[in-house]
């Protein structure tokens, strides 16, 4: 048996999986008004605060935004890859990178607690749709 609180995590999480792109609360909220009229802002923010909680999907805070996480184990944290034509969010776990990032800060003595990586930029289908800027080889490597 379900709790009302599980049934509305479940119902986010559809929401979530069901897109690529990030979706703020209110986005969640639209989506979420056929099947549940009468949902509340708060109702949609706790089941975004415990999937989150959970690992099972990703804020993304600079489109104060969320995402349903891709990846099924996480030994450190996600980046996430934003394509700024399209939205699509694409996570990547490079705990090799998340290391590196505390370790240069603990040179000055910074204790690092939570890391967030995101990176602004254009998908790869994107990319193949756009023709290439004059000068600029595949890849976007100059000529």
């Amino acid at each position: 048996m379900t709790t009302p609180g599980e049934q509305m995590q479940a119902d986010v999480l559809a929401i979530l999986r069901r897109r690529n792109v990030a979706l703020s609360a209110y986005k969640v909220l639209e989506a979420l008004r056929d099947a549940h009229p009468k949902i509340a802002p708060p109702a949609v923010y706790r089941a975004l605060s415990s999937l989150t909680s959970k690992g099972q999907a990703h804020r993304v805070e600079s489109l104060k935004a969320y995402v349903a996480c891709q990846s099924k184990v996480h030994a450190s944290a996600s980046i996430l890859s934003i394509c700024e034509s399209c939205g699509y969010v694409e996570e990547h776990l490079a705990g090799e990178v998340v290391e590196a990032v505390s370790h240069v800060v603990a040179e000055t003595g910074f204790s690092s607690q939570h890391h967030v990586i995101e990176v602004h930029g254009i998908c790869a289908a994107c990319n193949a749709r756009m023709p290439a800027p004059e000068g600029v080889g595949a890849g976007g490597s100059p000529q």
